[in-house]
């Protein structure tokens, strides 16, 4: 029978709950705030951009370095397509990998004797063009149109000293050296233009600009610096070309040029061995650089927490830290849009953010030939059942939110137990009565479980399990339950 309103209030009062249950229905019910600081921050800086008359450039290129005002920029509406694209350019510049340094001059800018600079050369993260630290290509080249020139004088420096810089070939996450495939000397053989360019889709250009050999034929006046490699395209060369699916892996130009002028082209087929010789090592991520350089000996661990990290109840927007085995360190889990992901990895003396998350490891070592009739399981609290389910119903939902709040503050981190009877089978109390099913599936909806032994005989241990196991069924009445207890 229900209990009225009234009644559940006098019950809270008298266990001492009430102010702390009144407490979390008013934040749980609050409106959320619009963002988290930095994003407040991001689009406060957005509103200082547009909102005064003589724009300042020049912080606009600082305030870029950070991804929540790019990503502010690119969903405001006040904000043209020339700017975003300058934005995210500029912000990947800030991020990407540097690949060297060039000297040059750059106008009155100069900061040498001889009237010379240094500038990096950068790749742009998530992406294959090149950038430059120099003021040309930050306010001129980075927003250059398809067909434009794109590299300023620093790149086509560094690009004239290193011949075969970007000469590789990416598919999957996976690059190839190019110029490593090239040595291969095997006879070529015909190959029809049509059906090789029939699954070539837009592979030029950058991310916000990307273009393919139909682009080009139907606007060769957008695209002339492609119409002219068309042109001087040597067919004497064969086209590389991936056996297993047909990829053109070089020579796109070539194959436009002998659909335009109907002349034959060769190819030489890449067997699987040929691209695996071809393949680049990857390089190391921003998370292995710091286990490397903070925590060493952690990479397996910071491994298997992010394996862990599905199951896991995190808030979205939320950050948190793990503690790393031995006193090693932290590794940073955050929130990266529709997922949580390890971030970072700090050192044993850095200050780790956001709240302390805690990953359950012991239940990989739980097994039931380890174990004995009697034993009891404690588990955590598992993934949510009702509130990712269109399905449930708002109450359903309301009380499995309060359970989930409530339930670790008053229990502690293991909020559930069973019983072990034995033949890899549990007897577990849930909503709709007792049941049972096996250790596996039990502890595979859980983020961890111990296994706790009572200090009784072998006898009395299976006598209590034989009890539990004869109450399986539905609505079983708990005054059952007490005598296990008294059993043990």
């Amino acid at each position: 029978m229900p209990h009225s309103p009234e009644l559940i209030e006098l019950m809270l009062k008298e266990a001492g709950l009430f102010d702390n249950v009144k407490s979390w229905f008013s934040g749980f019910f609050a409106p959320k705030p619009p963002g988290t600081k930095e994003q407040k921050r991001a689009r406060s800086r957005v509103e200082s951009h547009f909102g005064s008359e003589n724009k300042d450039w020049d912080r606009l290129v600082d305030n870029a370095s950070r991804k929540s005002f790019a990503k502010a920029i690119a969903s405001d509406r006040r904000a043209d397509a020339k700017l975003k694209m300058h934005v995210d350019n500029l912000n990947r510049l800030k991020t990407g990998k540097v690949l060297g340094t060039v000297s040059g001059t750059e106008g009155s800018r100069t900061a040498r004797r001889d009237g010379s600079q240094s500038y990096k050369i950068v790749k742009l993260r998530g992406s294959d063009r090149l950038g430059c630290s120099c003021r040309d290509w930050r306010y001129k080249k980075s927003v250059a149109q398809p067909g434009e020139q794109v590299d300023c004088k620093h790149i086509r420096q560094f690009k004239q000293m290193n011949k075969t810089a970007g000469h590789t070939f990416s598919d999957n996450g996976q690059t190839y050296d190019v110029e490593q495939l090239w040595k291969i000397d095997r006879p070529g053989q015909d190959v029809d233009p049509e059906k090789l360019l029939g699954k070539i889709g837009r592979t030029w250009g950058d991310r916000l600009n990307r273009y393919g050999w139909k682009d080009v034929l139907a606007a060769p006046d957008k695209y002339p610096d492609e119409v002219s490699r068309v042109d001087k395209a040597d067919l004497r060369y064969p086209v590389l070309v991936r056996d297993r699916d047909d990829v053109v892996v070089d020579g796109i130009h070539r194959l436009l040029k002998a659909r335009k002028t109907g002349q034959p082209v060769q190819g030489i087929r890449l067997s699987p061995e040929d691209m695996q010789a071809a393949l680049l090592k990857k390089e190391a991520g921003h998370v292995e650089d710091r286990i490397a350089e903070r925590a060493p000996g952690s990479t397996y661990e910071v491994a298997k927490i992010q394996a862990r990290i599905p199951s896991m109840n995190l808030r979205k927007g939320q950050t948190y830290h793990v503690p790393l085995k031995g006193g090693k360190g932290y590794a940073v889990i955050g929130d990266v849009g529709k997922k949580h992901v390890v971030k970072t990895v700090l050192g044993p003396n850095m200050r780790p953010p956001g709240s302390r998350a805690k990953v359950a490891m012991a239940k990989s070592k739980i097994s039931a030939q380890n174990m004995q009739k009697g034993d009891v399981v404690v588990m955590t609290m598992g993934p949510e059942t009702y509130i990712n389910d269109p399905k449930s119903s708002s109450l359903q939902k309301a009380k499995e939110r309060v359970f989930r709040h409530m339930s670790p503050r008053m229990q502690g981190e293991y909020t559930h137990s069973g019983i072990y009877v034995g033949n890899g089978q549990i007897v577990e109390a849930r909503e709709d009565g007792v049941t049972k099913k096996p250790l596996t599936a039990s502890l595979r909806s859980i983020d961890g479980a111990v296994v706790v032994r009572p200090r009784a005989s072998k006898k009395v241990r299976a006598r209590a399990a034989d009890f539990a196991e004869s109450r399986v069924g539905p609505h079983t009445k708990v005054k059952h339950f007490w005598r296990v207890r008294e059993l043990l």
